[in-house]
């Protein structure tokens, strides 16, 4: 069964993590207390980039598309953008915008029947579409990180719910990133830190983690292969729940310890009488 999908929460008895857990649970910690970092900065822009899940048939994805999806500070918004709704976190007002890119083929044999460029604009989600042939699509995806790494931000933070997917779509527009800015987040184990006492992923996520996440040995990891679902598995999705919990779940890893430090002194005690 995929996590959190019972809906009753199992309390579990208090027992002792060996070290392995330990530096997984305090890796897990170290990725939300990122995220929480980068939600909070006025001069950071946090990206979902990967795939797009928006060119799909027969369950099979369109493999030249590139999603990047972008939450700008309120104040400092790039591109044409909507506001995050975000009411019960005014102080970390975010403003959102997407831009699918498209490369299309030309034809060897029909010059004809090749697909033409084209873009177009959706007002109502802040998201721009750009059908393009590839060096003209490699061109476009670069100019929307060029425009990241601005004067603008100070840091741009990548998500991903898997960051070799995301690296997999930047090497394939053969995109070069604003090294000296950039700074990594994996949204699983941001998920993975944030679920550990309950152990159950939050609702409106499941129609995206139900058979793409499962749990491995305690541990969050995604299923292999292209998200399954209609849906898929669309990191701004996560980012948009994760991001907002981060600084409530920042002193969660402090508080095992703390529990994980008291069974151990009375373990000790027991073992010697």
């Amino acid at each position: 069964m995929a996590p959190g999908t019972s809906p009753r929460n199992i309390a579990q008895k208090p027992r002792l993590f060996n070290g392995s857990e330990l530096r997984r649970f305090e890796d897990c910690a170290n990725e939300n207390e990122t995220l929480a970092d980068c939600w909070a900065g006025n001069h950071i822009v946090i990206v979902a980039c990967e795939l797009s899940d928006r060119y799909q048939y027969a369950d099979q994805r369109n493999s030249r598309a590139i999603e990047i999806n972008v939450m700008s500070p309120a104040d400092k918004p790039i591109w044409r953008s909507l506001p995050l709704d975000d009411k019960k976190h005014d102080a970390f007002k975010k403003h959102c915008s997407t831009r699918t890119i498209r490369m299309l083929e030309k034809s060897k044999v029909n010059k004809s029947l090749q697909p033409k460029p084209w873009s177009w604009y959706n007002a109502a989600a802040a998201h721009e579409t750009f059908e393009l042939y590839e060096e003209e699509a490699r061109a476009k995806a670069q100019e929307a990180f060029d425009a990241l790494g601005g004067p603008a931000y100070a840091t741009v933070c990548v998500v991903s719910y898997d960051l070799r997917e995301t690296m997999a779509a930047l090497e394939l527009f053969k995109v070069r990133l604003p090294s000296s800015k950039v700074v990594f987040v994996d949204l699983i184990k941001v998920l993975e830190h944030q679920t550990r006492g309950e152990g159950v992923i939050p609702e409106q996520l499941r129609k995206y983690t139900n058979g793409n996440i499962a749990m491995r040995n305690g541990k969050l990891d995604r299923r292999p292969g292209a998200p399954r679902g209609y849906l898929g598995m669309p990191s701004i999705r996560l980012l948009e729940v994760v991001g907002l919990a981060a600084e409530s779940h920042r002193a969660d890893h402090k508080k095992l310890e703390k529990g994980n430090l008291a069974l151990e002194r009375i373990t000790k005690r027991i073992r010697n009488g």
